[in-house]
């Protein structure tokens, strides 16, 4: 009842992807799992795979493998570490089916995926506030107050509340924007108190790098709300 197959054809793999899980799984941090997934167009034995992080090679040791269907399907694992060099993740499969027949070492994958490491802490180059008020420094009731912002790289939409006076703290109506361009609004009502607007933005990176929150901006412009209605103190 036993029997052998003969095979001299070496294995390719028929697809090949990487993926981090964090969200979104293009960027990974030192908390993150990476993942190669690769399908083999036969049973292979347990490939052996090189990753490297901005074009260093990263410790083999922490790499894990698995398989799904007893041999066509792979995947290789490894968590970033701290050690590891800010750039895109590569790798290099060598892979062999189970006779030992020898695969050409691929290195790229076939559908287009891609995962960045990134440890570096993100920040704001430039912020600015402004109203639409006709004196873009002074806002009323009923005025909106947009601040500006660039960041460094690419975040997660940033959290911004406002004060008014050093009171009534708000958080922005909108916040919108993507990629490095961002604004916060909010319109100025009756509850908030005379004085400077003031502001805080909380905001991370889409590796999850938390930035040092920002409460000044970069150009000095300002915004003052004033709800108190003028008087005449001399009239003759």
């Amino acid at each position: 009842s036993g029997s052998v197959t003969f095979t001299r054809t070496a294995p390719t793999l028929t697809s090949v992807s990487i993926a981090s899980d964090n969200s979104p799984t293009t960027h990974a941090n030192t908390d993150d799992s990476v993942t190669l997934s690769m399908v083999g167009d036969k049973k292979l034995q347990q490939p052996t795979v090189i990753f490297s992080s901005g074009s260093n090679t990263v410790a083999d040791s922490s790499i894990t493998y698995a398989t799904s269907d007893g041999g066509t399907t792979w995947t290789a694992k490894y968590e970033p570490e701290s050690g590891d060099t800010d750039g895109n993740i590569t790798f290099s499969i060598d892979f062999d089916d189970l006779a030992g027949n020898d695969g050409v070492d691929v290195t790229a994958v076939t559908d287009g995926t891609s995962v960045t490491f990134d440890k570096t802490v993100p920040t704001l180059t430039s912020v600015s506030i402004a109203s639409d008020n006709s004196t873009t420094t002074l806002a009323k009731v009923g005025d909106e107050i947009t601040l500006s912002f660039t960041a460094s790289e690419s975040l997660h939409t940033p959290v911004v509340t406002f004060q008014s006076g050093g009171n009534n703290i708000s958080t922005a109506d909108v916040v919108a924007g993507s990629g490095t361009t961002w604004t916060a609004k909010y319109t100025a009502n009756s509850g908030d108190t005379d004085g400077a607007v003031t502001f805080t933005i909380v905001f991370e990176d889409l590796a999850t790098n938390d930035g040092t929150n920002v409460t000044a901006v970069t150009n000095g412009t300002s915004v003052t709300f004033d709800k108190t209605a003028p008087t005449l103190t001399s009239v003759s």
